[in-house]
């Protein structure tokens, strides 16, 4: 039972008095923070040693490409070539053309028209030193894929130096067979033997294509000009000279 407030109470008081200058609150421990910086060297060293893993990392990937793509060359390789005939049978007038340049004094906007009937004396040699050779020309203009172009716009799509006359150049990717303005000063004969070339270039395999230009990047490979797809193409342009009975470029 709770006694009223205006009652007193019966329990004693003790006048107590307390010394708050005494009191003190504990301090809190101090915790030590780790340091967030590192010495400058061993980042540095840090640095280092992960670009050379991804180095090492890119490089290993690389060359199993490269390995990859050898494999695919030997076992798919290129397939079986056309054989080109040796003319030995051409006609005097055929003889003369395939020495002689047709297309030598034609401006390049003449040909740009009408190029097609420009080619008319090398399509003749082309037919009689290859049937497959002629019927892969003749679909690249039905599918309009033999592009001719003017000397700066040839030599900056291919990066080479302007002082080099890029007779012609066949694009993998695009199934395009291009063609330079220094392309229609040769004899028609010649012309023959630049279009085999640009021929073995189409029937180089995916493989082949991926491993040397990869090894070409990583510094394994040769120069673009002596590259192995180039003798490859090299080698066919002299027998399609030698089958034509004129001299090799």
């Amino acid at each position: 039972m709770f006694a009223p407030a205006s009652q007193s109470s019966s329990l004693p008081v003790t006048n107590a008095t307390f010394n708050t200058s005494t009191w003190e609150l504990p301090k809190p421990a101090e915790v030590s923070q780790p340091s967030l910086t590192k010495p400058l060297g061993q980042t540095i060293l840090q640095v280092i040693a992960w670009g050379m893993r991804r180095v090492i990392n890119v490089a290993t990937l690389m060359l199993i490409i490269i390995g990859l793509g050898t494999v695919w060359n030997a076992t798919i390789g290129d397939g079986s070539l056309p054989q080109l005939t040796a003319l030995t049978h051409l006609s005097p007038k055929q003889a003369q053309l395939a020495q002689h340049s047709t297309t030598a004094n034609l401006p390049i906007t003449t040909i740009r028209s009408s190029y097609w009937e420009a080619l008319s004396s090398s399509r003749s040699l082309l037919l009689s030193l290859s049937p497959q050779l002629a019927q892969w020309l003749l679909n690249l203009h039905l599918r309009q894929h033999i592009k001719i172009q003017d000397p700066d716009d040839i030599h900056q799509t291919y990066h080479v130096s302007s002082e080099t006359p890029l007779l012609a150049a066949y694009r993998f990717n695009e199934d395009t067979l291009y063609l330079g303005e220094a392309f229609w000063k040769l004899s028609d004969g010649q012309k023959v033997t630049v279009i085999a070339h640009e021929y073995r270039h189409s029937r180089q395999n995916f493989g082949k294509r991926l491993s040397v230009q990869l090894a070409q990047w990583m510094g394994l490979g040769q120069l673009q000009a002596i590259s192995p797809l180039e003798d490859e193409a090299r080698d066919y342009e002299r027998q399609a000279a030698n089958a034509l009975g004129i001299n090799p470029l």
